[in-house]
């Protein structure tokens, strides 16, 4: 895998670790792998990934802004981790943003019309508005009497 470096934020509360998530993705040249809940205490654990000097500053960061918010209860930045915990790392329980899924094809037009009931003028419901004479409305478009 060649990975560079891990970084691991451990925030309490989901609007924390959105936020330091944020600041570290502003703040160097890393990605956001997603986020984790861990059980108890309303942890989340926010994974990072990018060069060492990157993931380091992107911590720094994250700390930083984390604690304004609420409380960061740890980070942890792991410079060449081994190939054998890619497994580990990638597990993303929450964060990655999912395709959408396919909707149904919508009815061609011409099928849609040609699906359509055919309602003949003399079943159609009368309308009384639209069935007005020019002398109904005294030949200026409003009812009679009215000017």
């Amino acid at each position: 895998m060649s990975l560079k470096a891990l970084g691991l934020i451990e925030a309490i509360g989901l609007a924390t670790a959105i936020a330091a998530a944020d600041a570290a993705a502003k703040s160097a040249n890393v990605e956001i792998l997603g986020y984790e809940k861990v059980n108890g205490g309303g942890r989340i654990s926010v994974k990072l990934l990018g060069d060492v000097g990157a993931v380091k500053a992107a911590l720094a960061a994250a700390a930083m802004v984390g604690s304004q918010v609420g409380k960061i209860e740890a980070t942890q930045l792991i410079a060449r981790p081994h190939d054998e915990i890619e497994a580990l790392i990638r597990t993303v329980d929450r964060g990655r943003r999912q395709e959408p899924a396919a909707l149904p094809d919508k009815p061609k037009l011409h099928e849609a019309e040609s699906n359509a009931e055919t309602v003949s003028p003399e079943a159609a419901p009368e309308n009384k508005l639209s069935k007005t004479t020019k002398n109904e409305t005294g030949g200026a478009g409003y009812p009679k009497g009215r000017k």
